[in-house]
């Protein structure tokens, strides 16, 4: 009885959070002075991997509630357990990042066609100024082995927000104004007969010096951007 009470909680739970998703989405934009931009370069006819900074606590919700239905969200396996509940309204798929098992799921999703969103800093910056962390050798592999088109996104604002881990590195506040930026997309081969193991390093690092690139970018003016190109 008791299980049936909750599987009747959850749908009742859901249903009345999916029509409040316009009104949530309405409100995040005005509180935290919201822009996003770049969608138009997001092309799903195509294997996909998108690949966002790990500024907060905030980012996956944040994406979750502007990206496009169709992507599939990887979710670190504690945060999945602790927050199940949330989990309902997006495709989602749990993975460890530095579990070889994870890493398979991920290459059955973007094999599958359907596109993948995944931080491969694999938990939340804890440097100040925002610069990249290192970021985990999985994502070269699963770039390298599905040849999918790789999407910097860059997420700027939520460093200095409440729900990040920069406390006494900078000032924190409840609503700071927030960008995300989708950045074009970009391939990642490698045809030398290397070992694979180099093979995924050199991927990896292509990949993290790609996300820089277009994180530096996106704090840039536009004459600024303009004259760098």
């Amino acid at each position: 009885m008791t299980g049936v009470m909750g599987k009747i909680g959850k749908a009742l739970f859901y249903r009345i959070v999916s029509a409040a998703i316009p009104l949530i989405k309405l409100l995040v934009k005005r509180m935290f002075r919201l822009e996003v931009s770049g969608i138009e370069h997001l092309d799903f006819s195509q294997k996909a991997i998108l690949v966002p900074n790990h500024v907060s606590l905030l980012d996956p919700i944040l994406l979750a509630l502007f990206l496009p239905e169709q992507v599939t969200f990887a979710v670190n396996t504690g945060i999945s357990k602790r927050f199940s509940w949330l989990m309902t309204f997006r495709n989602t798929v749990a993975v460890d990042p530095l579990s070889p098992y994870s890493v398979r799921k991920m290459l059955r999703e973007v094999g599958a066609g359907r596109p993948l969103c995944i931080f491969p800093e694999g938990r939340v910056n804890v440097e100040s100024g925002g610069t990249m962390m290192k970021v985990y050798s999985g994502i070269g592999y699963l770039a390298l082995s599905t040849q999918a088109r790789l999407y910097p996104i860059a997420i700027g604002g939520l460093e200095y927000s409440k729900l990040s881990y920069l406390k006494n590195k900078v000032r924190q506040r409840w609503f700071p104004g927030v960008s995300v930026r989708i950045g074009k997309p970009f391939d990642v081969v490698d045809r030398s007969g290397d070992p694979m193991r180099l093979k995924k390093e050199r991927a990896t690092e292509q990949i993290r010096c790609r996300m820089i690139d277009h994180l530096v970018r996106s704090r840039l003016k536009p004459d600024v951007i303009s004259l760098t190109s």
